[in-house]
């Protein structure tokens, strides 16, 4: 009889003989079904009218572009040597290693892919696909702290999963308040207050690439997202464009 074990190790949630489901997979699995399930409520603060099957693609897009992204991402911007000498690794995603950044990255690219074959705006788009984004980094944050890594203790991991769901709560709140302000001003505050809380989290985090210009690593990759962040809210604030709701 196959033996089914429940947390058998820390950072397995399940094991069945060789069937082994993650903490961290489970976690990143729910952040997805919480993005489709709350996709479409909040598509009203924009005026995004998807079918279901819009949404589906929309979260499957978002799927590939946080995998594919975070983890080439982690690949190139913290371990490249490492990388380039076994390759097939790139591949085992089970052994953890993801980067939030390159993950930013993929979603943009996938999101401006999908809004082109779905007809929406980018930028409407992503201003409600912030607020469960969030969410998912927080979920991948408690995925670190479970399997003790990347922070230098269980108080720093749960900082940094408490700053995600901050940046969530934030984000939240502007998207319901802003109303039918231009497109892109609550993904701006997003990639702003993502990228300041980031900054002092890092200070946390082990740091085997160590300081540049006396700033990690980490705090430096976070300033293109501060940049881009004040750009949108300030074109926001500049542009004649009209929003969806004038």
């Amino acid at each position: 009889m196959m033996a089914l074990a429940l947390f058998p190790e820390r950072e397995i949630f399940l094991q069945a003989g060789h069937f082994t489901i993650r903490w961290y997979g489970l976690l990143y699995l729910l952040a997805f079904l919480l993005a489709w399930w709350w996709l479409p409520k909040l598509s009203k603060y924009r005026g995004l009218k998807l079918s279901a099957d819009g949404w589906l693609s929309v979260v499957t897009w978002g799927m590939g572009g946080v995998l594919v992204g975070g983890r080439l991402g982690y690949v190139l911007l913290y371990d490249v040597r490492y990388f380039m000498e076994r390759p097939i690794e790139i591949f085992y995603l089970w052994q953890g290693g993801m980067a939030s950044h390159g993950g930013f990255i993929g979603v943009g690219i996938a999101m401006w892919i999908v809004s082109k074959r779905l007809n929406i705006s980018l930028l409407s788009l992503l201003d409600v696909l912030a607020v469960p984004a969030a969410l998912g980094l927080a979920a991948g944050r408690l995925g670190n702290v479970i399997n003790q890594e990347i922070f230098i203790n269980e108080t720093w991991g749960m900082l940094a999963v408490i700053k995600d769901l901050a940046v969530g709560g934030i984000t939240y709140w502007y998207l319901q308040r802003a109303g039918a302000a231009k497109m892109g001003k609550v993904l701006g505050v997003f990639l702003i207050t993502y990228s300041l809380l980031r900054f002092g989290i890092e200070y946390g985090r082990e740091q085997p690439l160590g300081l540049w210009w006396g700033l990690y690593v980490g705090q430096w990759y976070t300033v293109p997202l501060l940049v881009i962040g004040g750009w949108l809210v300030y074109r926001a604030g500049a542009s004649n464009e009209k929003t969806y709701g004038e």
